[in-house]
């Protein structure tokens, strides 16, 4: 397989596997898996030691951040045998250890083992107080590389052919599974080696630690995220009293993980991994139950004169094993900064490894301020102490006066009849002490067109205005009701709140109607009655009554005394 170029931050838990129970002439003692420090060996090699105990050399997991692709990542198995004189025959052991040939999350990195010597050996080469040399120096501190004794001819790794020396398997499901390859996923390596002459002190106890190199492989242009592992799975002794039969030592897989995978160095795109233990705050609006996994809300801004709201926690052990004493505190706490904080999801002040424990406190703000409230947790992961710190920001600012005006005016003129168009200037200002938000400006009887900057505003500052155009056309409706009558509103927010509606002066238009124009023009009307008639030039003043008829019955009388008048003079004659 080909050389990757890619970067990495891993962390690996290695734990101890307990022995079965054991008769009186066991040949194994304990077994225990580590990785050696980061920092007690150089990564473009590989290496790494076991130490006296004395000092923490070896841990139970990696970090991604302190490798990159293409390096060297150790593994060591410690193998104890205890005094036995009956134990009088050369001891060997099959050691079976896997490790993962993808990412736990997206793909792209993978644990690859090795056989040759430089990568699997008996830890020799470093004899207690010596150091190693170079960048990835611990101080100088002496380092055990495999306990003392080591009078030769010592353990050994098995090379000499048969079914004793070194074997890689690539696998999937359980072993031996099915053939598998690099960056697939559930694909693991299984590697299985001998160690030879365990006992090379007849009789006296002894400590063995064999070194395992793997090679960090990435993924071309992958993005991987996740964590890698390495399992001790078995130890198979051979060679007990009598040597009548093996002996397993083994209590379930021992993992030492590798964590953060798209921290590693070289990476062609970094990703974004979790920390280890992780305290996350969000804010809420209000007195209300968190919701059940973190918001990512960190600010809050109001203008208001007292404001109640939530703080939110989450506590999340991201490692493989758990976090131990976990407390949260918060400098704003009303109980006091040294108070802690409830926390639901531990199990005896402890929270399980990949669990999140919860927390939640309610504020109430009745000062001008902006309020950065910071909390911290705390914890311990593998014996090393963990913190983490969050803050979240709420912001509480005297509430300004919100005011409003708008003012229409009709821009056409008359005038007015069926199917005419009246046309109005529409202008709406901020007139209050803040900006508003979200201003909008509606004419119900009429079409708004060209509003200046635009309508609705997204933010209005003060005397700030925005104007617009208004038409409307003259219906049948209109013509029958004689006029037109128009108001224009407006309406906004202030830190998210509505304001009342403001509406404009009504614009009265009247209406001419067509039928009533044409009968005015054939009958005058008399501007003293309102009443149909023609009277013409030189007419008498109205008194407010027609008096057409009564004329006529005056000439009708005068005609008549007349005609009597005559008819008498005519008998006398």
């Amino acid at each position: 397989m080909g050389a990757v170029s890619l970067g990495l931050t891993a962390t690996f838990a290695i734990g101890v596997i307990q022995p079965s129970v054991v008769h009186a002439a066991a040949s194994i003692q304990n077994v225990s898996f580590k990785a050696p420090v980061h920092t007690s060996y150089v990564h473009a090699t590989g290496g790494g030691a076991w130490n006296d105990g004395s000092t923490t050399y070896v841990k139970g997991e990696l970090q991604g951040t302190d490798y990159r692709c293409d390096e060297w990542a150790s593994f060591l198995v410690l193998i104890e045998v205890p005094t036995n004189p009956d134990i009088t025959a050369d001891l060997k052991a099959r050691v079976s250890v896997d490790f993962t040939l993808d990412s736990t999350g997206q793909s792209g990195v993978a644990l690859v083992p090795d056989t040759t010597a430089t990568h699997l050996t008996v830890n020799h080469p470093l004899a207690t107080g010596t150091s190693i040399a170079g960048t990835h120096n611990l101080g100088g501190t002496p380092l055990d590389n495999g306990f003392e004794p080591k009078a030769e001819p010592g353990a050994s790794i098995s090379r000499v052919g048969g079914g004793d020396d070194p074997v890689i398997t690539y696998y999937k499901g359980t072993f031996p599974g099915t053939a598998a390859s690099l960056y697939e996923s559930g694909a693991k390596a299984r590697l299985e080696f001998t160690v030879l002459n365990l006992n090379h002190l007849l009789g006296e106890a002894t400590k063995t630690v064999v070194r395992m190199d793997t090679q960090i492989k990435c993924n071309p242009g992958a993005s991987p995220t996740g964590n890698l592992q390495a399992s001790l799975v078995s130890v198979v002794a051979d060679g007990t009293a009598g040597g009548t039969r093996p002996e397993t030592i083994t209590g379930g897989a021992q993992t030492v993980n590798f964590r953060g995978v798209g921290r590693l160095g070289g990476l062609d795109v970094q990703s974004v991994e979790p920390a280890t233990f992780e305290l996350k705050k969000s804010v809420a609006d209000g007195d209300v139950p968190c919701p059940a996994t973190y918001s990512g809300v960190k600010q809050l801004n109001y203008s208001s004169n007292t404001r109640v709201v939530t703080y939110c926690y989450y506590i999340t052990n991201n490692s493989s094993v758990s976090a131990l004493s976990v407390e949260l505190k918060d400098d704003k706490n009303p109980a006091g900064a040294t108070t802690a904080l409830t926390l639901t999801g531990l199990t005896g002040g402890n929270l399980a490894a990949g669990a999140t424990a919860t927390a939640r406190m309610v504020v109430t703000l009745t000062e001008f301020q902006v309020l950065t409230n910071v909390a911290t947790a705390t914890g311990t992961i593998d014996g090393t102490a963990e913190t983490s710190t969050d803050s979240a920001t709420v912001t509480l600012q005297r509430a300004l006066a919100s005011r409003l005006e708008i003012t229409k005016v009709q821009t056409s003129t008359g005038p007015v009849k069926l199917g005419d168009t009246i046309t109005y200037s529409v202008v709406a200002t901020n007139t209050g002490e803040g900006p508003l938000d979200d201003v909008t400006v509606t004419d119900p009887n009429a079409v708004l067109s060209g509003c200046t900057p635009r309508n609705p505003v997204p933010q209005l500052m003060v005397n700030e205005s925005i104007r617009c155009t208004a038409s409307h056309v003259v219906t049948a409706a209109d013509e029958a009701e004689g006029q037109v009558v128009n108001t224009a509103y407006v309406i906004a927010k202030n830190g998210g709140v509505s304001i009342e509606q403001v509406a404009s002066s009504a614009v009265v238009t009247p209406i001419e109607k067509a039928g009533a124009v044409a009968a005015q023009k054939k009958t005058p009307k008399d501007p003293a009655t309102g009443r149909a008639g023609d009277r013409g030039p030189g007419a008498l003043p109205s008194t407010g009554y027609d008096t057409s008829g009564l004329l006529l019955s005056v000439w009708a009388l005068v005609f008549g005394s007349l005609a009597i008048i005559w008819s008498g003079r005519r008998r006398r004659i």
